[in-house]
């Protein structure tokens, strides 16, 4: 996190000192380089290889993307204009291990199933950043 001076900053506001304190305090409360929980992220794996075998249709495309909106989270999407599930009782296994089940239409006529897994990153173990 990196705190920035806005348009309405004063420097006589004599609030810098405390802003330097918070942004230090942030920082230093951040692991130099996260640590990956294995059991989460081999959960988003088998979810991912799981709807690349039991989805098929048209213009069918999975992805997996981790930290795009939080850093401990990644999300599984398959995106088509038809999608067809082959196999429900894995399709099943796959949404009982994520965190969240979004199913949407979106306006270009395709429709979107996104899982999302949260807890990606360890934080019982803290490591100490130099």
């Amino acid at each position: 996190m990196t705190l920035q001076r806005g348009p309405f900053y004063d420097e006589d506001d004599g609030d810098d000192e405390f802003l330097c304190a918070l942004g230090a305090a942030i920082k230093a409360s951040e692991p130099a380089s996260p640590r990956f929980s294995p059991e989460a992220i081999k959960r988003l794996v088998t979810a991912y290889k799981t709807l690349q075998e039991c989805l098929a249709g048209e213009d069918l495309k999975v992805t997996c993307k981790m930290g795009d909106f939080f850093r401990d989270s990644g999300c599984v999407t398959a995106v088509g204009r038809q999608i067809v599930c082959k196999n429900p009782r894995a399709f099943y296994r796959a949404f009982k291990s994520s965190s969240n089940l979004e199913i949407c239409p979106m306006t270009d006529g395709t429709v979107s199933i996104a899982l999302s897994f949260h807890g990606l990153i360890d934080r019982s173990k803290k490591e100490v950043s130099e």
